[in-house]
């Protein structure tokens, strides 16, 4: 009898700048591009929220005096909140554009790179040294 393996079928695969990307990796991009606008619009929220309860016994005139600890108390951990959230969310948001800001960058600045090493090297042979 002749055996057959199952094959199976192989990812695409596109070249991008000298690397493949598969459906997966695309997929895990867009993950975390959505969970890190989410949680960057949580966060700003809640740092909103927590920066109002924090002042709001200064910019209330008439505040009751007995209120002024819990108001104050909840807008600190909402800010923390906030801020935390805020600093995982940019994280996420890094992690999912690093590529398309890394091949951004050497796009602008390869002509400028290009210019100086030409400069460069027409400076030294005009100087005698290679």
């Amino acid at each position: 009898m002749n055996s057959k393996k199952k094959q199976e079928p192989k990812a695409k695969q596109s070249e991008v700048s000298g690397g493949t990307v598969t459906k997966k990796h695309t997929q895990i991009k867009k993950s975390l591009r959505i969970i890190g606008i989410l949680l960057l619009v949580l966060s700003i929220g809640l740092i909103s929220v927590g920066g109002y309860l924090f002042s709001r016994p200064i910019l209330v005139p008439d505040f009751p005096f007995e209120e002024i600890g819990r108001s104050s108390f909840l807008g600190i951990v909402l800010l923390g909140g906030g801020s935390f959230l805020l600093v995982i969310s940019l994280q996420l948001l890094y992690g999912a554009y690093v590529g398309t800001i890394s091949k951004y960058l050497a796009d602008e600045t390869a002509p400028a790179v290009s210019t100086g090493t030409k400069a460069v090297t027409k400076g030294v042979r005009e100087a005698g040294g290679a």
